[in-house]
């Protein structure tokens, strides 16, 4: 059997009941206020991780703005070279295919004799057409030979009436030239 017997007084008995419940509450508070505490940590944790995206976001904004700005820079100097490149590549071809004609007049110059005059000089692409007068036959005979000797000169066509007469020789000659003796500055 069992007996149970109360000898504290009834004040005691509320006072240790005052005791136990103020040590429950001070628990419960401090386990409440260290969820707080780990609460707030975690909302600071979280305004800062959101506000540095945001910073983040709008540096990343600004940053593909400027690049934007350089890449339609970019691009207005990437068109004025290649502007700048067929212009360049458009006279190179004009000064590759550029025929200088005065290359033409220094080889007749040298190669026509004394005696004769060319009066009349036609081209056409690269066919030449020359008319004149040759003081004698001879003389219009040399001239053919020294024309037929140049290297820029080929296909000779001079007609059989260039040499009926023996005085005062009216003649015409048809040839061509090689591109390149009056593609090039080179004065022979």
């Amino acid at each position: 059997m069992k007996v149970l017997l109360n000898l504290l007084p009834e004040e005691g008995r509320v006072l240790i009941r005052r005791a136990y419940y103020a040590r429950a509450f001070f628990w419960q508070s401090l386990v409440l206020f260290s969820i707080m505490i780990f609460y707030l940590l975690m909302l600071t944790g979280v305004f800062f991780i959101v506000r540095e995206d945001r910073i983040l976001s709008a540096q990343a904004e600004e940053d593909r703005a400027k690049s934007q700005v350089e890449l339609r820079e970019l691009e207005s100097y990437e068109a004025k070279f290649r502007e700048a490149n067929r212009l360049s590549a458009q006279a190179n071809a004009f000064d590759r295919e550029h025929i200088y004609w005065t290359e033409l007049m220094a080889r007749l110059d040298r190669i026509v004799p004394q005696n004769i005059m060319i009066t009349n000089l036609t081209t056409k692409n690269y066919q030449i057409f020359i008319a004149g007068l040759a003081k004698n036959r001879d003389d219009f005979l040399e001239l053919e030979k020294r024309l037929k000797e140049d290297s820029c000169f080929t296909d000779f066509q001079a007609p059989v009436n260039n040499l009926f007469s023996e005085k005062n020789v009216i003649f015409q000659i048809d040839f061509s030239i090689k591109s390149e003796c009056i593609q090039s500055r080179t004065l022979l």
